[in-house]
Protein backbone atom coordinates (compact mmCIF):
# COMPACT_ATOMS: atom_id res chain seq x y z
CA UNK A 1 0.00 0.00 0.00
CA UNK A 2 1.35 3.40 -0.99
CA UNK A 3 0.18 6.70 0.43
CA UNK A 4 -1.14 8.94 -2.32
CA UNK A 5 -1.77 5.98 -4.63
CA UNK A 6 -3.73 3.41 -2.62
CA UNK A 7 -4.87 5.60 0.25
CA UNK A 8 -4.69 9.10 1.63
CA UNK A 9 -4.59 10.46 5.15
CA UNK A 10 -7.06 13.20 5.97
CA UNK A 11 -6.23 15.35 8.99
CA UNK A 12 -8.93 15.32 11.63
CA UNK A 13 -9.62 19.02 11.23
CA UNK A 14 -10.26 18.55 7.50
CA UNK A 15 -12.41 15.42 7.64
CA UNK A 16 -16.10 16.24 7.75
CA UNK A 17 -16.99 12.85 9.19
CA UNK A 18 -14.11 12.70 11.66
CA UNK A 19 -14.81 11.23 15.06
CA UNK A 20 -13.16 13.33 17.77
CA UNK A 21 -9.55 14.20 16.92
CA UNK A 22 -8.73 11.20 14.77
CA UNK A 23 -7.28 11.09 11.30
CA UNK A 24 -9.36 9.54 8.55
CA UNK A 25 -7.94 7.16 5.94
CA UNK A 26 -9.59 7.05 2.52
CA UNK A 27 -8.98 4.21 0.09
CA UNK A 28 -8.09 5.60 -3.34
CA UNK A 29 -7.89 2.34 -5.30
CA UNK A 30 -8.92 -1.29 -5.30
CA UNK A 31 -12.07 -2.98 -4.08
CA UNK A 32 -12.50 -0.50 -1.23
CA UNK A 33 -12.07 2.72 -3.22
CA UNK A 34 -13.96 5.58 -1.56
CA UNK A 35 -14.30 3.86 1.80
CA UNK A 36 -13.11 5.95 4.74
CA UNK A 37 -12.00 4.47 8.02
CA UNK A 38 -10.65 5.64 11.34
CA UNK A 39 -8.40 3.66 13.64
CA UNK A 40 -9.32 3.23 17.27
CA UNK A 41 -7.07 1.62 19.84
CA UNK A 42 -3.75 0.27 18.62
CA UNK A 43 -1.95 -2.06 21.00
CA UNK A 44 0.85 -4.63 21.16
CA UNK A 45 0.29 -7.87 23.03
CA UNK A 46 3.26 -8.00 25.42
CA UNK A 47 3.43 -11.79 25.40
CA UNK A 48 3.24 -12.37 21.66
CA UNK A 49 4.46 -9.00 20.30
CA UNK A 50 1.48 -9.07 17.93
CA UNK A 51 -0.14 -5.76 17.01
CA UNK A 52 -3.89 -5.51 17.36
CA UNK A 53 -6.13 -2.59 16.46
CA UNK A 54 -9.70 -1.43 16.22
CA UNK A 55 -11.14 0.58 13.37
CA UNK A 56 -14.45 1.90 12.21
CA UNK A 57 -15.84 2.52 8.74
CA UNK A 58 -17.00 6.13 8.72
CA UNK A 59 -18.07 6.28 5.07
CA UNK A 60 -18.58 3.52 2.55
CA UNK A 61 -19.38 3.32 -1.11
CA UNK A 62 -20.61 -0.27 -0.92
CA UNK A 63 -23.31 -0.95 1.69
CA UNK A 64 -22.39 -4.65 1.73
CA UNK A 65 -18.84 -4.05 3.02
CA UNK A 66 -18.62 -4.88 6.72
CA UNK A 67 -15.80 -4.12 9.18
CA UNK A 68 -15.11 -7.84 9.63
CA UNK A 69 -14.53 -8.39 5.89
CA UNK A 70 -11.20 -10.31 5.82
CA UNK A 71 -9.89 -8.49 2.74
CA UNK A 72 -10.74 -5.11 4.28
CA UNK A 73 -9.08 -6.08 7.56
CA UNK A 74 -5.89 -7.02 5.66
CA UNK A 75 -5.96 -3.74 3.70
CA UNK A 76 -6.49 -1.73 6.89
CA UNK A 77 -3.61 -3.64 8.53
CA UNK A 78 -1.34 -2.97 5.52
CA UNK A 79 -2.09 0.77 5.67
CA UNK A 80 -1.44 0.92 9.41
CA UNK A 81 1.84 -0.93 8.95
CA UNK A 82 2.86 1.49 6.20
CA UNK A 83 1.94 4.56 8.27
CA UNK A 84 3.88 3.28 11.29
CA UNK A 85 6.91 2.35 9.16
CA UNK A 86 6.92 5.79 7.51
CA UNK A 87 6.65 7.46 10.92
CA UNK A 88 9.55 5.44 12.32
CA UNK A 89 11.71 6.22 9.28
CA UNK A 90 10.90 9.92 9.62
CA UNK A 91 11.75 9.87 13.34
CA UNK A 92 15.05 8.11 12.65
CA UNK A 93 15.93 10.62 9.94
CA UNK A 94 15.07 13.54 12.24
CA UNK A 95 17.13 12.06 15.07
CA UNK A 96 20.16 11.60 12.80
CA UNK A 97 19.76 15.12 11.46
CA UNK A 98 19.59 16.47 15.01
CA UNK A 99 22.73 14.55 16.02
CA UNK A 100 24.61 15.86 12.97
CA UNK A 101 23.54 19.41 13.81
CA UNK A 102 24.64 18.95 17.41
CA UNK A 103 28.06 17.69 16.27
CA UNK A 104 28.45 20.70 13.96
CA UNK A 105 27.66 23.08 16.81
CA UNK A 106 30.17 21.36 19.10
CA UNK A 107 32.98 21.65 16.52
Amino acid sequence: MKEGIDYKLIEFNQAEDSIDDQWTVEFLSGDFKGIKIQYGTIRIDEETDVMAFDYEIVEKTDPDVKEDNPELVEAVKAILSNVLTDALEWMEKEALSSLEEQKRQES
